[in-house]
């Protein structure tokens, strides 16, 4: 579980706190592995409780700057990071 309404700290969305441990244990070891053994990395999301975490911003960067093609979903609304992201080609 990477969020609840239960969890309780700094990284909130919403009512939702965000366990950044928990996403960084399973969210960033599955895409640093789908970067390694797959031909095309899926990442569903980029979004605002993703961005609470600085090994998950540090994996889609490796991503987006590697040669594996990557598809992914990005929040619509304004972060610096996001925004970066989209502005890259492809």
């Amino acid at each position: 579980m990477l969020a609840h309404t239960d969890f309780h700290g700094p990284a909130k969305v919403s009512r939702y706190g965000v366990d950044v441990a928990a996403l960084d244990r399973t969210g960033v070891s599955a895409l640093e592995r789908a970067a390694r053994d797959c031909d095309l990395v899926v990442v569903d999301e980029i979004g605002k409780m993703e961005l609470f975490s600085d090994s998950f911003k540090s994996t889609i960067q490796r991503l987006m700057d590697g040669n594996k093609p990557v598809l992914g979903t990005i929040m619509l609304g304004p972060h610096p990071f996001a925004d970066a992201i989209k502005l890259l080609p492809g």
